[in-house]
């Protein structure tokens, strides 16, 4: 259609062609945030909806040679930032895991989905060995938006983030190693195994080589604009796939990864700006390449699969990926209910689509038969997987108990704002509500989790999972409205711990009334005077979080370092231990003294110090 508008300049299809595709994928996206399900459903439908089989607005073919280039430039993005958001200090505590799921976990896979697809569909081995190396990723790009809105542990939360990156470059590894063999089978199966490992070892060292060089080229010009700090990270990230890729190709996937996994590692300069930039980018390159493939997509090439290919889907999420996860994670210390909820969170994403859309094409390119089936069958994995386990990941994870109580605060000005932001900060797991958007904006600036609704609804509160929560906080400025939705979260919640912020001192006998829990900001205001006058050295501990210091309290539950003094833990040295609590007993611990499970301990010190410590002492990774 575009074509025939566009004859008398076939370049401007191209333009019309980008500008479509954009404005669709922002619209998806939206509408995805709106109705709380995975944007890739929404952009792959779009995708279909505009390719040539319905609307014909949108035909790949446009970009030619250009469409290879655009998924490379895309998945390194998108792989850069996804390795830069992981805690590789809350990574080391789950290394083990982490470990397992990228090998023994993908390998199982890669054996399990070449051995179902083989069988059910009777396709080669060939062909199902290279099905089984595409689907044996997981998607960062699917992963990452449910795990944001989902108050996981953060030990599961790592967990999860770390594999679905890392595994990307292992699969991307593992299907170059089956399409070497496929197409030059005088390699063997073990020459296959050593260009994997060798381009695994190639990727790592030139992923290193490029952060270490941005860390020291940007520490070095402190005076840089944010601007060009920005552009440099992207040059350096598309740089690093582009060089792997020459000293090995399928290698740039890794390179990237390592890269992400370092620069988030070290503090560079403009950290926040270079991942908002790298979130931007993130998101028009899935509107871009989603849409692109699945307008690429042959209906009638999915639907001539039959209907053993969903079976093959159904077996590969039922029964290959818990048997995979079950034997990777075997002698980890992680639950049964955290082994099943990672056993359930195996979307595909965009590595997996983008992989058998080149592969689709290189099959045909060197005249190999079987190709052909390759790309729907691994569309409708994404389809299928995260239609199933993205939009169920909340029920299950509910099902499982394995989502740590959030504490929902009703309230959004500055004195709302700063207790949600430290609570936050010393790890809980933060809703905002507010009625007034632009302090929800405000709000999610600062990185929280902020919704617009009214708190006085009961509709609004069942929505946000008041039920689940460990406490409400209604801290307004105006006391009816406090005392109102405390009343209303007690009557439909009874169990729920309710805290009401007391703007009027004179008011606080009607809340203590009601049973709900009261600090008037007259007292609080007064009491931290008094320290200042009477105790000084005391008050830097009051406003630990201004120093970049954090207070926190919490139970052990690490049953690995039960009745093991406190010298053999190996804390940090920025953080002290300054309390326990078992029973009705409070100590001052000093390093002779042992923990037990269940016991309430105070920390107190450096943020990152408290962070590690907290991990290592409530986790039992």
């Amino acid at each position: 259609m575009l074509a025939d508008l566009f004859a008398h300049h076939p370049s401007l299809g191209l333009v019309m062609t980008t500008a479509i595709v954009l404005v669709a994928g922002v619209f998806a996206q939206l509408m995805a945030n709106r109705f709380a399900v995975p944007a890739i459903l929404l952009l792959l439908g779009t995708g279909i909806v505009l390719g040539p089989e319905i609307l014909d607005l949108v035909r790949p073919e446009y970009f030619g040679a250009g469409l290879r280039a655009l998924v490379s430039i895309s998945v390194a993005i998108i792989v850069f930032e996804g390795a830069m958001m992981i805690d590789v200090r809350q990574l080391r505590h789950s290394s083990r895991s982490v470990l397992g799921l990228i090998t023994v976990g993908a390998g199982v896979t890669f054996l399990g989905a070449a051995a179902i697809s083989h069988f059910l569909l009777g396709i080669p081995w060939k062909i199902a060995a290279l099905f089984g190396a595409i689907v044996s990723v997981t998607g960062p790009t699917v992963i990452a938006p449910i795990l944001k809105r989902l108050p996981l542990s953060h030990r599961l939360k790592t967990t999860l983030e770390a594999e679905s990156v890392l595994v990307d470059a292992v699969g991307v590894l593992l299907t170059a190693a089956v399409f070497s063999y496929i197409t030059a089978s005088n390699l063997g199966v073990m020459g296959g195994v050593w260009q994997l490992i060798s381009n695994l070892a190639i990727g790592s060292a030139v992923g290193a080589a490029t952060a270490m060089i941005l860390a020291v080229t940007l520490k070095g010009s402190r005076v840089l604009p944010s601007g060009s700090v920005r552009l440099t990270v992207l040059a350096a990230t598309l740089l690093a796939y582009s060089v792997a890729e020459v000293l090995a190709p399928e290698s740039g996937i890794a390179a990237v990864a390592v890269a992400g996994l370092i620069a988030g590692s070290i503090k560079l300069p403009y950290e926040e700006t270079i991942l908002q930039f790298k979130s931007d980018l993130t998101q028009l390159a899935l509107s871009l390449v989603f849409i692109l493939l699945a307008a690429s997509m042959d209906l009638a090439s999915l639907v001539g699969l039959g209907w053993q290919a969903p079976i093959v889907v159904l077996l590969l999420m039922f029964v290959v990926r818990p048997v995979a996860v079950a034997l990777s994670t075997w002698g980890t210390d992680l639950s049964w209910a955290e082994r099943a909820f990672i056993a359930w969170m195996g979307p595909r994403g965009i590595v997996a689509a983008s992989m058998a859309t080149l592969m689709a094409i290189e099959l045909k390119a060197w005249g190999i038969q079987g190709g052909s089936v390759i790309g729907p069958l691994v569309f409708l994995t994404v389809i299928i997987t995260v239609l199933i386990e993205g939009s169920g990941a909340g029920w299950f994870a509910r099902r499982l108990n394995v989502m740590p109580k959030k504490i929902l605060i009703v309230g959004g000005d500055e004195i709302a704002l700063k207790l949600a932001k430290q609570l936050s900060d010393e790890g809980e797991s933060i809703t905002l509500l507010d009625l007034e958007p632009d302090h929800v904006r405000k709000a999610v600036t600062m990185g929280l989790n902020a919704v617009q609704g009214d708190a006085a609804e009961a509709a609004v509160l069942a929505k946000l999972g008041a039920g689940w929560c460990s406490a409400l906080v209604a801290a307004t400025h105006s006391d009816k409205s406090n005392l109102l939705v405390c009343q209303n979260a007690k009557a439909k919640y009874p169990d729920l711990r309710t805290i009401a912020r007391v703007n009027d001192s004179r008011n606080a006998e009607a809340f203590q009334k009601a049973g709900i829990e009261t600090m008037a900001t007259s007292d609080a205001a007064a009491m931290t005077l008094s320290t200042l006058v009477t105790r000084p050295m005391v008050l830097p501990l009051l406003k630990a979080s201004e120093f970049g210091d954090v207070i926190v309290e919490f139970q052990v539950g690490n049953a690995r370092l039960a009745r093991q003094p406190l010298s053999a833990l190996g804390l940090p040295k920025d953080c002290l231990l300054a309390l326990l609590k078992r029973g009705r007993n409070v100590m001052i611990p000093d390093g002779k003294t042992t923990i037990e499970v269940g016991d309430t301990v105070t920390l107190i010190g450096l943020k990152a110090a408290v962070a590690q410590s907290r991990t290592l002492l409530e986790s039992d990774i």
